[in-house]
């Protein structure tokens, strides 16, 4: 037995009762002749039908929810970049202190030698 997209038989058994019904073109959608259909329920499965209005305050509800989420999300980036800065002129002063103590090393005992970079994780000094 075969049946539409609707779940109905695609045999063809005698025809309803008369009055203002829904067309089918040709791939089987209904066609409501520019009418509008009113007063849907709210949606309750994932495939019911949603009035316009149920969808704008679904999506004006995501869209506060993520708006807020996007906030709070850039003041964390923005801690974590004040932290990074932070650390920054820490360890700039670590490799200051020890390119300090590199060359009191290299005053006092020329044939010692201790080679450190002047970066470090990437950060230029």
């Amino acid at each position: 037995m075969s049946v539409d997209k609707f779940g109905r038989s695609k045999n063809k058994g005698p025809p309803g009762p008369s009055g203002i019904g829904f067309k089918l073109d040709s791939e089987e959608n209904y066609d409501v002749n520019n009418k509008s259909i009113v007063n849907l329920s709210q949606p309750a499965n994932k495939t019911d039908a949603a009035s316009k209005s149920y969808v704008d305050i679904v999506f004006l509800a995501y869209k506060e929810h993520t708006e807020i989420e996007l906030k709070n999300f850039s003041r964390e980036i923005q801690g974590f970049t004040e932290y990074i800065d932070k650390l920054n002129v820490k360890l700039s002063a670590v490799f200051r202190d020890i390119n300090k103590l590199q060359g009191k090393i290299d005053q006092s005992h020329p044939t010692l030698t201790f080679d450190f970079p002047n970066t470090a994780l990437g950060i230029g000094l």
